[in-house]
């Protein structure tokens, strides 16, 4: 499903999946640490039963891993309690489980849960996940509203915190796919502290950090309007404490001569930046 290179590149990280056995026909998710020909690693990702589906698509999918290798970053479904009826019949021979019980919520069952739509099916309220290789421990990153929806997410340089995109949820879920349009953020999460660092009323995506790690580039476009549209390309100078965009190329509404007014631009209208 994913596969990532640590940045050391004697590590690699690669997310499976595989069908479930028997009656259960639930696939099941792995993240296995190779190193070379060698399985160092395999993390079980339903047994260790912390999230839900790890994403993979092209909108919310993240697999990361820390400058240091030692962490791998992602984005995956959140794990709700367990629903049943108010009134569940169960066999009266059972013998008592020493199992600890699971949360359960009573009469949620039937409960309409948005999605994101078109390829998106399915997929509801998503978290941050951190992978600790060393600790061999899974843990959901806080800080983060419930209001938005988590996605494309990146070390920041130093491995110290987060950056990422955040999408407006609320009062309702609007499909993503081919809709560059809907209201979003560049956020910065380091401990709990969750920062946003561009202004409302605009759509963004695909940050990513320069080579030299000074600079966070992104996508930015008008809110509204078309479902894709032309796009500026922002920058954030890292360094400073005060971390204002500006805007390199601006959105170009019909075309600008370039190259000794030999060729037109007619601006960017491409969804990702390259990693």
């Amino acid at each position: 499903l994913a596969s990532k290179t640590a940045p050391s590149k004697d590590l690699k990280a690669i997310l499976r999946s595989a069908p479930g056995k028997d009656k259960d026909s639930t696939s099941k998710q792995y993240i296995e640490i190779w190193s070379q020909q060698c399985l160092l690693k395999n993390y079980d990702l339903s047994a260790i039963d912390v999230h839900g589906e790890v994403y993979t698509d092209s909108e919310f999918g993240s697999f990361e891993w820390s400058p240091d290798a030692t962490k791998i970053l992602y984005i995956a479904e959140k794990k709700l309690p367990k629903s049943e009826p108010f009134y569940k019949q169960k066999p009266q021979d059972k013998k008592p489980s020493d199992k600890p019980q699971e949360d359960v919520t009573s009469g949620n069952e039937y409960v309409y849960k948005p999605d994101w739509g078109e390829q998106l099916v399915g997929k509801h309220l998503q978290v941050i996940v951190v992978l600790d290789t060393n600790e061999d421990k899974i843990t959901i990153v806080p800080g983060l509203d419930e209001s938005l929806s988590p996605g494309q997410v990146l070390w920041t340089p130093e491995g110290d915190g987060i950056v990422g995109v955040a999408w407006k949820h609320e009062p309702r879920y609007l499909g993503l796919i081919a809709c560059t349009n809907r209201e979003s953020w560049i956020f910065y999460i380091k401990g709990t502290e969750f920062l946003k660092l561009t202004p409302d009323k605009r759509c963004v995506r695909s940050p990513r950090f320069s080579p030299d790690g000074k600079r966070l580039i992104y996508l930015e476009r008008e809110l509204n309007g078309p479902h894709h549209n032309v796009h500026s390309l922002m920058s954030i100078d890292w360094q400073t404490i005060q971390k204002t965009p500006t805007e390199i190329i601006r959105a170009v509404k019909t075309y600008i001569p370039i190259n000794n007014q030999t060729i037109k631009f007619y601006g960017l209208y491409n969804r990702t930046l390259p990693t």
